[in-house]
């Protein structure tokens, strides 16, 4: 059984490096595109999928985290949540959490970091400003469009800043 639950982990390892991949090709395409439907349906297919496999392989941390990611990206899919500069750059780090909570899983270790914590508490920001799992302080009312007063809140608007004089 042993010898079983090695080789999926092995497919595992190098099928989540190869969603992970495309999920990063996908976010930079989201990035130019923010309305493409497709790239948020590619991206939420990989974490379903690595959220699917962490089941199999009982890694309840990484199991944990990909739920939580997929509620974000439901949001995003469902057009609850709108893509911003501030949602492509939490997505950017999701990569980097996962690939290394998958690393950490191919050595044995179930953990969920510090990094991959803050993404979490980041997610949930957003799922909260939503109204999805409750009206968090200062957040919109008017039910039109959740995200329209945060992406003008300084916090968003400092975030763009930062990437716009990063990419020049």
């Amino acid at each position: 059984m042993e010898i079983q639950r090695d080789l999926i982990l092995k497919n595992f390892l190098v099928e989540s490096e190869e969603g992970l991949s495309m999920m990063e090709q996908s976010i930079l395409e989201l990035e130019l595109h923010s309305g493409d439907s497709e790239a948020i349906q590619s991206i939420f297919r990989v974490v379903h999928t690595m959220k699917g496999n962490a089941s199999l392989l009982e890694i309840e941390g990484l199991l944990a985290f990909t739920h939580t990611a997929e509620d974000l990206l439901d949001q995003l899919r469902n057009g609850t949540l709108s893509v911003t500069p501030e949602i492509i750059t939490l997505l950017l780090d999701l990569v980097d959490a996962l690939r290394q909570m998958v690393a950490m899983a191919g050595q044995g270790k179930d953990e969920t970091g510090p990094g991959a914590k803050d993404i979490l508490a980041r997610i949930s920001h957003h799922l909260m400003s939503d109204g999805k799992t409750g009206k968090g302080p200062g957040q919109p009312t008017d039910g039109q469009r959740p995200l329209s007063n945060p992406e003008a809140a300084p916090a968003a608007g400092q975030r763009a800043t930062d990437r716009a004089a990063g990419a020049d």
